[in-house]
């Protein structure tokens, strides 16, 4: 079997994929600052952020997806890891109740969910050409965090941030049953065969 180079082209694409998905990804991993998820429920201690002035809602919750990208010979080694972030999250003191504390965890496992929905689409996809890999890695994140998005809009949306009690018990049992479907995909590092590509 012949092993495929990487162009220089596509060296400069993952590079610049690499900088713009994983900001302080070498950091991310060690600070503090950061739980990828599964490692602990939430704690009220954990919103370590500054309440913003005038908000309407009670708490919340920050989290996101990083996927730090390297390359070996035929293999692409990625990293889809759901994180929340106690800096930028938040909670106003006198509404630390648990019931919003579970609301807020739900956030982050909607972020986990995707992130498995992600490792699912990458490993199933076929990619174009090496020159596309980048590019075409970017594309499927941007789509998956889109529905994300949309889905966290959803959430608060049916659930009334919280308040709607018999929704947020609908929800509750939603992502515990969605997080069941997807048990297969809840390991962060992939490795990606692309020896196939011309």
């Amino acid at each position: 079997m012949v092993l495929k180079t990487i162009s220089i082209k596509s060296l400069c694409i993952l590079v610049l994929f690499l900088t713009l998905m994983s900001a302080n990804s070498g950091i991310a991993q060690t600070d503090p600052d950061f739980i990828p998820w599964g490692t602990k429920a939430l704690e009220w201690t954990d919103f370590k952020g500054k309440p913003e002035l005038n908000s309407k809602y009670k708490a919340n919750t920050h989290s996101t997806l990083r996927t730090p990208i390297s390359w070996d010979s035929d293999t692409v080694s990625i990293e889809v890891i759901a994180e929340f972030v106690k800096s930028k999250s938040w909670v106003i003191d006198n509404n630390q109740s648990m019931e919003l504390l579970k609301h807020e965890q739900i956030h982050f496992d909607i972020t986990e969910y995707h992130a498995r929905l992600f490792r699912q689409e990458l490993l199933n996809y076929t990619f174009s050409s090496f020159e596309t890999i980048g590019e075409e890695i970017s594309t499927l994140f941007n789509l998956r965090f889109k529905k994300s998005n949309e889905m966290q809009i959803l959430y608060d949306t049916e659930t009334n941030h919280s308040r709607n009690n018999e929704e947020q018990t609908k929800w509750n049992k939603k992502m515990h049953d969605l997080l069941i479907e997807t048990e297969l995909f809840n390991k962060q590092k992939l490795k990606i065969f692309v020896g196939y590509l011309e």
